[in-house]
């Protein structure tokens, strides 16, 4: 199997998964006042939450993990280093969800300080995941580039 087709198998319906539940975020996120959320909002943005948290687990369990890596070191052993940093990078981004999870528990009932705090810790959890998203992709793309002939 090639890495366009590891890539290919692994990523595509989990990805459009992950990106469902960042759209539902993300139109949650643009309902927000400079003043923070109201507790429904925040209860839903807590749902959404736990709905990402759950996907980009599921998505980046170890058995998919070690097959890209395998045919990263195979097919483009050049670009290995840089996929195990973002690896490496994945327990970072985890966290923040996590902390976002945990708050979305109790802020709705907050003051609009800390709803503001939750929104701005949501969006930074945002661009932190599309970030990732952008750079493993790169990665991806570059190793699929390699594996069918072109310059490494």
């Amino acid at each position: 199997m090639t890495v366009g087709k590891v890539v290919q198998h692994s990523t595509e319906w989990s990805w459009l998964s992950i990106k469902a539940v960042v759209d539902q975020l993300e139109a949650l996120l643009e309902q927000c006042t400079a003043g923070g959320a109201d507790p429904a909002l925040c209860a839903r943005m807590g749902e959404q939450l736990r709905a990402l948290h759950a996907r980009v687990r599921a998505h980046y369990a170890v058995q998919v993990l070690s097959e890209r890596q395998q045919m990263i070191e195979r097919c483009a052993p050049h670009l290995t280093e840089r996929y195990q940093q973002l690896q490496a990078d994945l327990p970072r981004v985890i966290s923040q969800l996590d902390r976002a999870v945990r708050m979305s528990e109790w802020v709705g009932e907050s003051d609009s300080e800390e709803q503001t705090v939750f929104v701005l810790r949501v969006r930074e959890v945002m661009v932190t995941l599309q970030r990732f998203k952008a750079e493993e992709t790169l990665v991806l793309a570059r190793a699929v580039w390699s594996d069918t002939g072109g310059e490494s």
